[in-house]
């Protein structure tokens, strides 16, 4: 079961470096199996939020 509160927060803890979502990563925490896709879905979502907020130099 996946809770949808989780997947914002699990997308942070990678983003801080916290957890990650590559399996062969051993270093680090692993996002739940079952969380992977959405939380990789929510990182890309946030990732063009981003580019769409940002000032851009290319014309």
């Amino acid at each position: 079961m996946i809770l949808d509160f989780m997947i914002p927060i699990y997308g942070r803890m990678v983003l801080a470096g916290v957890m990650t979502i590559d399996e062969e990563n051993i270093k680090k925490r692993q996002v739940p199996k079952q969380y992977v896709n959405s939380v990789t879905n929510w990182l890309i979502d946030e990732e063009e939020e981003r580019l769409k907020d940002s000032p851009s130099d290319v014309k």
